[in-house]
């Protein structure tokens, strides 16, 4: 990348990973940021809203030494271009087909049903699963809802 490109347009450009930080009793302690293309690039603090000017502020200065030292920067992953059909193929042992089969009718649900179900209840109600993601570039509010809900934000810094 060229050393006169604007860094604060670029920096806006990154989608942010903010999360809450509990201690061993399950209590959130306080909120961490990270930019997944941008190694080591995180930030932190007390409040979500300071997680997430932390970051930015981590993010410029991640460019502005990646251009000193003429490292190649990373381009922005730009999921909003991305199309997801909500289809995927899965292979699995045709043992695990069966069981998942037989439980999916003791449910009185088809398999696929079923699936998401596992899916969902496995990584969504335990805060494993993305809560949000937007591509607004200029995100510097979080929601109220985004502050109940447990789990990941993907936000654009």
């Amino acid at each position: 990348m060229e050393k006169n490109i604007n860094i604060e347009r670029l920096a806006k450009q990154y989608r942010v990973v903010l999360y809450p930080i509990e201690d061993l009793d399950g209590e959130k302690i306080e909120w961490g940021a990270e930019v997944p293309e941008l190694p080591g690039c995180v930030g932190g603090g007390e409040t979500e809203e300071e997680a997430l000017a932390m970051v930015r502020d981590a993010i410029k200065a991640w460019l502005e030494v990646a251009i000193e030292r003429g490292k190649k920067i990373p381009a922005p992953k730009e999921f909003g271009e991305t199309e997801f059909s909500g289809k995927f193929t899965l292979r699995l042992p045709k043992s695990l087909h069966k069981i998942l089969s037989f439980r999916a009718e003791e449910e009185g649900l088809s398999l696929n049903q079923y699936l998401l179900f596992l899916l969902t209840k496995n990584h969504y109600l335990e805060g494993k699963f993305p809560k949000k993601y937007t591509d607004n570039h200029n995100s510097d509010k979080i929601s109220p809802q985004d502050k109940v809900n447990k789990g990941k934000t993907f936000l654009k810094s």
